[in-house]
């Protein structure tokens, strides 16, 4: 099989008798091109991440500052149930509807005798 290398521009296939050159290392302009490129490639991943956490927030119906635009459509009574309620009361809720459940499974259970 043939090795193809590039030497300024051209391409030269090396037979069997030459041995490849080892890597000499890159140029500053090379080394600048990479730096330039994984700097792009960084601000495209930051924009990627920016716009998936917006889209995320969009959709957080416990969102701080009152804009729930997801809860939106929901009408306006649990609109308003949602935003007057902050996280210390949803789990007030879960602690009062997980006792609830628990008395009511407790009473269907069976009794051992």
């Amino acid at each position: 099989m043939e090795n193809i290398k590039r030497i300024e521009g051209k391409d030269k296939v090396l037979t069997p008798a030459e041995e490849p050159v080892e890597f000499q290392g890159y140029t500053l302009d090379e080394i600048r091109h990479r730096r330039a490129l994984i700097t792009v490639r960084k601000e495209f991943a930051k924009e990627k991440l920016l716009q998936q956490v917006d889209s995320l927030k969009d959709r957080n119906p416990f969102a701080s500052d009152g804009t729930l635009k997801a809860a939106s459509r929901l009408g306006s009574i649990p609109m308003k149930i949602v935003r007057g309620l902050n996280y210390t009361d949803y789990i007030m809720l879960g602690i009062s509807a997980f006792g609830t459940m628990k008395k009511v499974f407790s009473f269907f259970r069976k009794k051992k005798s």
